[in-house]
């Protein structure tokens, strides 16, 4: 089956002294098809042929050949708003021409406005994973610090990838906006709970940033509920601090994890801890940042008395 199976030829007509052709088969434009056509003066035509093209199909009886085009557009049209059949390009084209927005990639799964797009199933995944975490960790198994910092490592990743997609895919959903930054703080909050109690004579060094990081998450999550309820939600949306923040910690954490005692990398450890330092460190700064932009919504100004 020809991809495009009619072109109009109207604008190459119009340059022509009189109306030569109106129909061109698609198949005259593939070399490997050539040796099946015929001599031109053989075959017969829309209405006259020329020595310019060769003809091996005749228009449908009774249509013209704007009638053909636009009947080829429509088929065409259709395919592409269902996702079906034909090569990119004629998909592309049909798009072009309808003016809709159409997906005419080939990932369609999960990409969709729903609850259960992909975005939102990776954030539900990374919820189970907690208390896979904590089986792991309390566990005695072999191994159990490479599995503990492969199964953060894989939260990590997944956290990334949701929202790369829901920004490329352009998904956006209450329950999406719910559970994304819900997972990433219980996934983390866990980690650093259970890594302060599993380093045991090191519970110091760990728990200290432990606490200031949950009492952080804790403040600027009450914070930003808050300020949503105003409805100026975006004064206190995540900034760069706080990015450079979870990105230290998923490398802090993922370094402590692999530094669990009886694991054989304790040099990973101090480290990782310094790096679990300068992510609370970056923690305090950015919510002292948060709260200085809620501030004037915290205490507004109040105007004089006439």
């Amino acid at each position: 089956r020809s991809p495009l199976p009619w072109f109009g030829c109207s604008r190459v007509q119009s340059m022509l002294p009189t109306p030569a052709f109106t129909c061109i088969p698609a198949a005259s434009l593939f070399p490997l098809r050539n040796a099946f056509f015929q001599p031109v003066d053989h075959l017969p035509s829309c209405n006259r042929p020329t020595a310019l093209f060769s003809f091996s199909e005749q228009c449908p009886e009774g249509m013209s050949a704007s009638q053909v085009v636009r009947r080829s557009r429509s088929r065409s049209r259709s395919r592409a708003e269902n996702g079906k059949g034909g090569s990119g390009i004629r998909r592309k084209t049909s798009l072009a021409m309808s003016g809709k927005e159409v997906n005419t990639g080939k990932w369609t799964w999960g990409r969709h406005d729903g609850l259960w797009n992909l975005p939102n199933i990776l954030s539900v995944g990374r919820v189970f994973l907690v208390p896979l975490l904590a089986a792991v960790i309390y566990s005695t198994l072999p191994g159990r610090n490479l599995i503990a910092a492969g199964i953060f490592a894989v939260a990590g990743i997944t956290d990334f990838i949701d929202g790369y997609l829901a920004r490329r895919w352009k998904l956006t959903s209450p329950f999406g906006e719910f559970i994304d930054p819900v997972a990433d703080k219980l996934i983390v909050a866990t980690a650093l709970v259970l890594l302060s109690m599993a380093h045991g004579t090191r519970t110091f060094d760990v728990g200290l940033p432990t606490a200031v990081t949950i009492c952080r998450e804790l403040a600027v999550s009450a914070l930003r509920e808050w300020m949503a309820q105003r409805g100026k939600r975006n004064s206190v949306a995540v900034g760069y601090v706080g990015k450079c923040k979870t990105a230290a910690q998923m490398v802090a954490i993922t370094g402590l994890l692999l530094a669990l005692p009886g694991g054989g990398m304790d040099a990973l450890y101090l480290p990782s801890l310094a790096i679990l330092w300068l992510s609370s460190i970056l923690a305090l700064q950015s919510a002292v940042s948060y709260f200085a932009a809620a501030w004037p919504s915290l205490n507004p100004t109040q105007a004089p008395e006439t």
